[in-house]
């Protein structure tokens, strides 16, 4: 990657910054790979109808990544200049690479820099600016919102730089903090792909946005207000699911799992989930997977073993850690059953083998020594071994990491251009990836309108230490009419059978206080690790 330092300035509207603007500008800043230089300030006030304004004025009193940034020390000690400056100092424009158009403006500035003049788009619609853009994507009916960092040329001529899709939040102004607090990285990525020597596509044709007032902003607010509800009054009660293996091509066309046999529901207020298996000496099927208790906030790994036609489970603990544990993703090496549990209140990424007899769980080795991993994935591709997950620290349900390696050991290097996905629909890994022909599909759950909803199948295309592109071509959904139909989040496979789990959603009285248990209980045994931190603490 070319070490060139590319200089850039920001415009803004308003007579000061925001906090999502300021944060965009520090992480290009801290990268090393471009320097801002100075922030112009427009003082025309904000375009679009009287109602659009209404929302903004709303939003600007309840979005945290509105607040406006006063002051040196607030806006990284760039001075903050009025547009006509920008429009009258030429020789300052000739020396920039590229220029961060915030409004969002429909016209480029005058003497657009090599690079271009770089806009955010919001939405499936085009819009003359972000105000107008950001109203109507709330109001779109889809659960995720396309986002879209361009560059625009002299001619208007767009480029997309980097895209995602992030979920809608019940109100206007969550839904702007969801969008703007994640793309501040956007921009460093972009710099990142072009000093790669990496050629940005001609960005997509967009259809006028549709119209919005005042019905369809309160419809969605209702839709929005409606699900969180929802998701505050129930809890998840997930089951583990045995299916005949469908064939590769009809596995990655989507659809539904048929003629699943699912295990015995687990205990009240408990679930399982996560299944990965193994065949024994005697051929009977094995399935380690996530066992979660609600009443505890925790979940610990056991086994099922299955015997007999139709099968009969019996359950067997494998691990009960200091912390969360779930996710026991089996590591393909020939002669060893090891595996890469999630257990990222560590904040570690380690792996473990697994005895079988007796049943043993033993910790071999470190991975990623500060990486707080969330549903890691091993698989081989392109003559490197490939890890894949989410942060927990960074919203694990969006970001999408990967590393590489020669060996499943390590050492682990971190991929270019980590993240390497933002999109609420296909980041976090969904069980194992799997071969069509010469295609590795990789699975991945799509959690834009609940957690684990159902799985996108996703064909990777490109990936190498710098670079990395994939398609989603198909869609896997809970059985409506199945005992569980709200969610699938996991697939993976033994022998000729494939695992899945599946989710039912239950309303209970005290749901909000069972989902806040787990968000507290995880705080605590973060904090007791964090005090008896030492040698082999975390592990």
């Amino acid at each position: 990657m070319s070490t060139q330092v590319l200089r850039c300035a920001a415009l803004t509207r308003g007579p000061y910054p925001l906090l999502w603007e300021i944060r965009a500008l520090a992480a290009l800043w801290r990268s090393g790979l471009a320097t801002p230089v100075a922030i112009f300030a427009a003082g025309d006030g904000f375009p679009g109808s009287a109602f659009e304004r209404l929302c903004r004025r709303h939003a600007e009193r309840r979005a945290n990544s509105l607040a406006p940034m006063v002051g040196g020390e607030q806006t990284l000690g760039l001075p903050v200049l009025s547009i006509r400056d920008w429009q009258t100092d030429a020789a300052g424009r000739a020396k920039l690479d590229f220029l961060i158009d915030f409004r969002g403006a429909g016209a480029p500035p005058p003497a657009t820099p090599r690079l271009g003049c770089w806009i955010l788009r919001l939405g499936a619609g085009a819009t003359s600016s972000f105000q107008q853009s950001a109203v109507a994507a709330f109001c779109e009916t889809s659960p995720a919102i396309d986002v879209a960092l361009v560059s625009r040329d002299a001619g208007g001529a767009e480029r997309t730089l980097h895209t995602g899709r992030l979920r809608r939040r019940a109100g206007f102004a969550e839904t702007l903090d969801a969008i703007l607090l994640n793309v501040t990285d956007w921009y460093e990525l972009a710099c990142r792909k072009l000093l790669a020597g990496q050629a940005p596509p001609a960005a997509p044709t967009r259809p006028p946005a549709a119209s919005t007032g005042p019905a369809a902003f309160a419809a969605a607010w209702l839709r929005g207000k409606a699900r969180a509800f929802r998701e505050r009054h129930t809890i998840d009660i997930w089951n583990i699911g045995i299916a005949p293996r469908p064939s590769p091509e009809a596995l990655a066309s989507g659809g539904r799992i048929d003629r699943v046999t699912w295990l015995p529901g687990a205990p009240d207020l408990t679930f399982r989930a996560d299944p990965f298996g193994w065949l024994d000496a005697a051929g009977d099927m094995r399935i380690a997977h996530e066992r979660f208790d609600y009443r505890t906030g925790k979940g610990t790994l056991e086994v099922a073993r299955l015997k007999g036609t139709p099968p009969a489970a019996s359950f067997e603990v494998l691990a009960d850690l200091p912390v969360h544990t779930s996710y026991p993703f089996l590591v393909p090496v020939p002669g060893m059953l090891l595996c890469l549990p999630e257990v990222n209140e560590t904040g570690r990424t380690l792996l473990f083998r697994i005895e079988t007899e007796p049943l043993r769980f033993i910790h071999v080795a470190t991975l990623l020594d500060d990486v707080p991993l969330s549903d890691g994935t091993i698989f081989r591709f392109g003559g490197h071994h490939w890890l894949f997950g989410t942060r927990a620290d960074r919203d694990s349900q969006l970001r999408l990491y990967a590393w590489f390696a020669r060996a499943v050991d390590g050492p682990w290097t971190a991929h270019a251009l980590n993240p390497i996905k933002c999109d609420i629909t296909s980041a976090r890994p969904a069980g194992m990836p799997f071969r069509v022909g010469e295609s590795l599909i990789r699975p991945a759950q799509d959690c834009s309108r609940s957690y684990g909803c159902a799985i996108t199948l996703n064909r990777i295309l490109e990936l190498t230490p710098t670079s990395f592109r994939e398609e989603t071509i198909g869609r896997i959904e809970p059985d409506p009419d199945g005992p569980y139909p709200d969610g699938i989040h996991t697939l993976s496979f033994v022998g000729g059978s494939v695992l899945i789990d599946g989710k039912r959603r239950v309303f209970r009285w005290n749901a909000a206080k069972l989902n806040e248990t787990f968000i507290r209980r995880r705080q605590e045994r973060r904090m007791r690790l964090h005090r008896n931190a030492g040698p082999g603490a975390a592990r």
